[in-house]
């Protein structure tokens, strides 16, 4: 793998590289303009999305903040049309695919800066990383060789941790099989194009999270299971936005959770590592951060904007619109907290410890705790019921104990399994909740339907959280 010189280009002036086998151009130009409606289309939905959320590991592995995914930057990046050439054009990394070619430069003295300046964009800095991988059929591993590529050189590393950067947008095209690309003279198969758009905008304009794909199934009925590793298992009506089950982690995925319409999730690794999918924004992580103890789980806010991060001696990390409300970080505990939920309005949330003990902040509720109780197995998670005024704890032997207005509606506590329980989730109507193994085997109760499960699949790795 190859790559060329980075250049960096600032108001009025021009450049134009020829890349090798995989290939990126850093550019910053200062420009204004107003912004216009987000047009997001996805060629490949886990390609673009693992890319994204390697852009913002390595920004969390060297302190800085996370980007927001923008819907119109992925557009552009990908097949947004452009009349600016004479001629129309389907965004970078479709016209680079279509056309054969391989450059910053579309046709003229044209780049993708006029792209944005026609689109609306207001931007007051940007920049693109353009590459191509030969050889991967699998798009996880595609955008890991391109990623570390990217980050091995200066000037495109230079984009990807740029601080003045606030929005960034992946756009992509592969070759469909049989087919060939030669935008560099030679003919290959299997190849992935990636075209990263970095922008740095004003407070407030950047575009709403981006659609779910064309043909993706509506928020409905179905849960995700998710491993060790970050493989994401849908079933019912959830859809599958991507996983890191084909990255190397720093540290294991130990938590998940959904954004509010359904249609993204975010993981979260052992470190504090954030990985958004779908239309899951990144809003920061502790992935760069030394912390007592490591994170065991997380939750999301209402309104999807924000999550906290919870970590094994109940220190809470807040992000994007999350409120800290107190944590048991200074505190001596009997237990290891093990889960966390938020209460319905986002002003509170329950930690919970390995013995059932419960330490509710903000506007959560104390309604008991199995903390004095004698426990057949440790307390592993907790659900709590929509109106915020009771919760589950589940053990790992699949015993239930419910608290305040939270129903019993069964367990598995009289059963042989073959893998402990590792989590729950109640459903929507609080009416009924699933238990999830280490195997993926799921134990529905109540008017909880069981979707399917991982029980019988050998897995790479052992699943950790279920959320419905």
């Amino acid at each position: 793998m190859h790559l060329g010189r980075s250049h960096r280009l600032r108001a009025g002036a021009h450049a134009l590289v020829t890349l090798g086998s995989a290939g990126a151009i850093a550019a910053v130009i200062t420009l204004a303009g107003a912004v216009s409606a987000p047009r997001a289309v996805h060629a490949a939905q886990s390609f673009d999305q693992a890319m994204f959320s390697l852009i913002n590991q390595d920004r969390a592995q060297n302190g800085l903040g996370a980007l927001r995914w923008n819907g119109q930057l992925s557009s552009i990046g990908e097949s947004q049309g452009y009349n600016g050439c004479g001629f129309p054009i389907s965004g970078r990394a479709t016209d680079m695919g279509v056309r054969n070619y391989f450059s910053h430069t579309i046709c003229g003295s044209q780049n993708v800066f006029n792209i944005l300046q026609a689109d609306g964009v207001p931007f007051s800095s940007a920049g693109e990383n353009i590459g191509w991988e030969s050889g991967y059929t699998d798009p996880n591993e595609a955008a890991q060789s391109l990623n570390t590529a990217l980050m091995a050189s200066p000037g495109h590393r230079a984009n990807i941790l740029n601080a003045g950067y606030t929005d960034v947008g992946v756009g992509s095209w592969s070759t469909a099989p049989g087919q060939t690309w030669s935008g560099t003279g030679n003919a290959y198969s299997n190849v992935w194009l990636v075209s990263e758009e970095f922008a740095q905008l004003p407070p407030g304009a950047a575009p709403p999270p981006p659609p779910p794909p064309p043909g993706s199934p509506a928020a409905g009925p179905g849960y995700w299971l998710v491993g060790a590793d970050g493989g994401v298992f849908p079933f019912g009506s959830a859809a599958g936005y991507g996983s890191t089950g084909n990255v190397r982690l720093n540290q294991p995925v130990v938590g998940m959770a959904a954004t509010p319409d359904g249609h993204g999730y975010w993981l979260v690794a052992a470190d504090g590592g954030v990985f958004p999918f779908g239309d899951a924004v990144g809003y920061g992580s502790t992935g760069n951060v030394r912390l007592n103890r490591p994170i065991v789980g997380m939750a999301a806010t209402p309104d999807g904007h924000g999550y906290w991060l919870v970590a094994a001696d109940g220190g809470v990390f807040p992000f994007g619109d999350a409120v800290g409300h107190g944590s048991t970080g200074g505190q001596h505990l009997n237990q290891p907290i093990v889960g966390m939920a938020a209460t319905p309005d986002g002003h509170g949330y329950w930690l919970v410890a390995s013995d059932g003990g419960i330490f509710p902040f903000g506007d959560a509720g104390g309604y008991g705790s199995t903390g004095g109780w004698r426990l057949n197995q440790p307390v592993v998670g907790m659900a709590s019921t929509p109106d915020g005024r009771g919760y589950w704890l589940v053990a790992s032997d699949g015993g239930i104990f419910p608290f305040g207005d939270a129903g019993g509606y069964g367990s598995t506590g009289g059963t042989r399994l073959n893998r402990p329980v590792v989590g729950m989730a109640a459903t929507l109507d609080g009416r009924g909740y699933w238990l999830v193994a280490s195997d993926g085997g799921v134990f529905p109760f109540g008017d909880a339907v069981g979707w399917g499960s991982t029980g019988g699949i050998r897995l790479a790795s052992p699943v950790v959280s279920l959320i419905g």
